[in-house]
């Protein structure tokens, strides 16, 4: 495991498991040694044996040509967004670069906000070699998303990615879900430009850092490299935040005026085409009990848009397969009844608590109850705490055996344990072993 530092005090940390490091293309540094030899930087030639393309700078305005047939894409430093005016991969799959990238990064609980985007990809797109423009990866806490447009083609298409498997190790399995070609101009651009604002730093954060122009270059870089005189791109530059702001509120405006009329059958129609785009839809969609229902087995995700009120009643009807906690907002998540409701319907969604939940005795009581392992997730102040520890043996005996050395000598604990469980004496702290008799 390679860890790869942000400079940057607010940004996440992201572990990254890493290829050797032949297998490595530093792009940055392979730029600053053509520059200093006087090459020319309108290509840079990756080796076939090199599949990895790291990042660190923000914009690169080269071409970049792989030859190999394996490609993922990775990143350091404490640049969230990489802007990239072509990739050239004719040997490699779309679907294959981009789950690669997803599943290279191994955060806990979740990996750090992160977007690429690319002007043009040439790369092989169901069997076939294929242009690609306009093309954006994006991956947060709660988002996977691949978002392109096919040369001669009017829409674009999207696909949504989502975690299969993150319960036994760091590893996280994606697979695509939710393809569409069937994204308007106004919908792609609303997600092109609400993922450069939230992937982005804060205009604070970027200045303690002392990268201020960043903002403004990759804004001002944003029309000749990702558009590249498309002519269905936004006709004005943006140059600065407040730009970027008025843009996205008026995207905004002009998704949901089309929307706001449809019938709850025609929404479901609309939205299963790309389930997050309810994000942009108004409070009485984001809260349809029946529409989030048909939305969350095709994206969970979606679950981050609904109230404590609605989740109650989805989560009644949704299957126990997945850990739904880290969807939610940070509202729901302050929301004890709805913590308890979402630890019935899976235990794992502990991995998701908040500090103030792994606090709070009753909802720690809920997920112990149903597995002793859930026990060391709790709070250092309540795994000291006697009488919340009785109750852990109440409502599950075997906690004991997960009890600090303290805990576990502590004759009121031990006798209650014992009490309901012989087989929990091997268990007792050395300390108190000599004293055993005496309970």
């Amino acid at each position: 495991m390679t860890l790869l530092p942000s400079n940057v005090s607010d940004v996440p940390k992201v572990s990254y498991s890493m290829p050797t490091l032949d297998l490595v293309f530093d792009v940055n540094k392979n730029v600053k040694i053509m520059r200093h030899h006087g090459h020319s930087l309108n290509s840079l030639e990756v080796p076939p044996e090199q599949s990895t393309l790291l990042f660190s700078a923000p914009i690169i305005e080269s071409k970049i040509v792989v030859s190999g047939t394996k490609l993922m894409l990775t990143a350091r430093g404490g640049n969230s967004q990489h802007l990239v005016r072509e990739l050239e991969a004719p040997k490699v799959d779309l679907k294959t670069i981009v789950k690669s990238t997803f599943e290279i990064s191994l955060g806990y609980p979740s990996p750090a906000k992160k977007a690429y985007f690319f002007g043009s990809i040439i790369c092989k797109y169901n069997g076939e070699i294929t242009t690609l423009t306009n093309c954006m990866i994006k991956k947060t806490e709660t988002e996977a998303i691949l978002l392109f447009k096919k040369q001669g083609e009017e829409n674009f298409t999207s696909m949504g990615y989502v975690v299969e498997s993150d319960y036994f190790d760091d590893t996280l399995v994606y697979s695509a879900k939710n393809t569409t070609k069937h994204l308007s101009t106004s919908e792609a651009h609303l997600l092109i430009y609400d993922t450069l604002k939230e992937t982005g730093a804060s205009d604070l954060t970027l200045k303690q850092a002392g990268t201020t122009q960043f903002r403004k270059n990759i804004l001002a870089d944003f029309n000749e490299l990702f558009w590249q005189g498309n002519a269905q791109a936004p006709p004005e530059n943006l140059t600065n935040t407040t730009d970027l702001n008025k843009k996205i509120d008026a995207l905004k405006s002009e998704v949901t005026t089309r929307t706001e009329n449809l019938t709850r059958e025609k929404m479901i129609k609309h939205l299963k085409q790309f389930p997050l785009m309810i994000k942009y839809m108004n409070k009485k969609w984001q809260n349809d009990v029946n529409l989030l229902l048909e939305l969350a087995p095709l994206d969970p995700s979606v679950l981050q848009f609904a109230n404590g009120k609605a989740l109650l009643e989805i989560l009644k009807k949704l299957p126990p397969s997945e850990k739904y906690l880290k969807f939610i907002n940070e509202e729901a998540k302050e929301d004890e009844e709805v913590v308890i409701a979402l630890l019935n319907h899976n235990t794992f969604n502990v991995d998701y608590c908040t500090d103030k939940n792994k606090s709070n005795p009753r909802i720690m009581l809920t997920a112990i109850a149903k597995s002793d392992f859930i026990f060391p997730a709790a709070s250092t102040s309540l795994k000291s705490n006697e009488e919340f520890l009785l109750k852990c043996i109440e409502v599950k005996p075997t906690t004991f055996k997960h009890m600090s050395e303290e805990a576990r000598s502590n004759p009121l604990l031990i006798k209650a344990a014992i009490s309901q469980d012989e087989t929990l004496e091997k268990y007792v702290g050395i300390s108190a072993k000599g004293s055993l008799e005496g309970l």
